[in-house]
């Protein structure tokens, strides 16, 4: 009874310290007949767009870019000449910050561990170099020495790693990574192809696997195939052979989720999630909107960075996703998972939550098993994470659909 108690409270405490669900993503949603840009949550596995801000918070936004702060839970955009902090409960502007005359600050990406936002500084007589914008200040400290880039490509963002230090963009001569205390150079490489793969879009840090994880093209086919590139090589190795069909992608729409294993991006046939294990294609919906104000656009996506996992008092959480796998996923409403433990298990739980990041069942493991039989019955059409909760706390965290 003792070790069921204390599951119990680590769960509440999970669900305290993290305000995000594990699976929603947030971006701006705009097009509508009222004009402007609403901040929206979207649902990958219905493709459902939720309006949060009650009236629009920009009438223009600049570079597609955008970050959120997990601690305090304010998604950063940028607008021409200003950087906007929204809160996600409430979709009001909380603070923002205006930029020097002539000055760009782009790709921004927040990092937990000095709470500082790092993006990639220029000015009409200057060319990129990496910078930090204190939120809520507006000062802008330039760290690289030297120009480190006469630009980048706009299909790819900055992204942070910050267990390792570095900031991560595709600059115009090559993918380059940046240390964060010194702002020079630390890895520089060009792709190398060993699959189909042509091109490496859409590219975002993978702290799981530690390279940077994207889309790759078949020239022969036009699919596009998921796809690993070693920072250190310029390796691009494609996870899957069976690519997805596509005329085209919105380079402003991918989202990574290492903890769960997905990627995000849209394209011209809809919103798709692929499993960055596997490749697999765990969803491909259209996107609806709520209200229905005309909202034609979802762009700007963002999610908490890789590895900030921080607690209001400084605490990382570590979880291992592979600890938990499931098949079959994608699932089937009213059937069973089979959730197998990829290590012996101690006394705990595996909790299921929705996309809203409501519990929806516990499941309690008895003793050392390692296969368990979970009912799909009652659950709805969508994207739902499953968690192994141990007296030590989340031991492993997977996600799955169910159509």
């Amino acid at each position: 009874m003792k070790k069921i108690a204390a599951v119990l409270f680590l769960m509440l405490t999970v669900q305290h310290l993290c305000a995000q669900s594990p699976t929603q993503l947030y971006g701006l949603s705009s097009g509508g007949t009222v004009g402007g840009f609403y901040l929206a949550t979207l649902n990958p596995a219905t493709g459902l767009v939720t309006e949060i801000s009650p009236q629009p918070i920009a009438q223009a936004a600049y570079a597609c870019y955008a970050t959120i702060d997990p601690v305090n839970n304010i998604y950063y955009f940028s607008i021409p000449d200003s950087l906007v902090g929204v809160s996600i409960s409430t979709g009001l502007v909380v603070n923002k910050v205006a930029y020097a005359p002539n000055t760009y600050f782009e790709m921004p990406q927040y990092n937990c561990r000095d709470s500082l936002i790092y993006g990639l500084y220029s000015s009409l007589t200057d060319t990129l170099k990496l910078a930090t914008i204190d939120p809520q200040t507006g000062n802008v400290n330039v760290i690289s020495p030297v120009s480190v880039d006469i630009g980048f490509v706009a299909s790819t963002r900055g992204s942070l790693d910050p267990s390792g230090g570095i900031y991560y963009f595709h600059g115009v001569g090559s993918y380059k990574g940046l240390s964060l205390s010194t702002g020079q150079i630390v890895y520089s490489c060009n792709p190398v192809f060993s699959g189909p793969g042509l091109g490496f879009e859409l590219s975002l840090w993978d702290c799981e696997d530690s390279a940077l994880f994207g889309l790759t093209s078949d020239p022969v086919s036009g699919a596009l195939i998921p796809a690993v590139m070693d920072m250190q090589t310029g390796a691009v190795t494609s996870i899957t052979t069976t690519g997805v069909p596509t005329t085209g992608y919105y380079m402003c729409t991918a989202e990574i989720n290492p903890p769960v294993d997905l990627f995000h991006y849209s394209d011209v046939n809809g919103f798709r999630t692929f499993n960055m294990t596997t490749g697999n294609l765990l969803a491909s919906v259209p996107l609806t909107f709520s209200p229905t104000t005309g909202t034609q656009y979802f762009d700007w996506i963002a999610r908490d960075n890789c590895k900030c996992f921080l607690s209001p008092i400084g605490i990382e959480e570590t979880v291992n996703q592979l600890a938990v796998s499931i098949s079959p996923n994608p699932a089937v409403s009213g059937d069973y998972l089979s959730i197998t433990l990829n290590r012996p298990a101690s006394e705990g739980r595996l909790v299921v939550f929705d996309a809203l990041g409501r519990m929806i069942s516990s499941e309690q493991i008895i003793g050392s098993e390692q296969t368990i039989r979970l009912s799909t019955a009652g659950l709805a059409p969508g994207m739902y994470s499953l968690q192994l909760f141990e007296e030590q706390g989340v031991m492993g965290r997977s996600v799955f659909v169910v159509h």
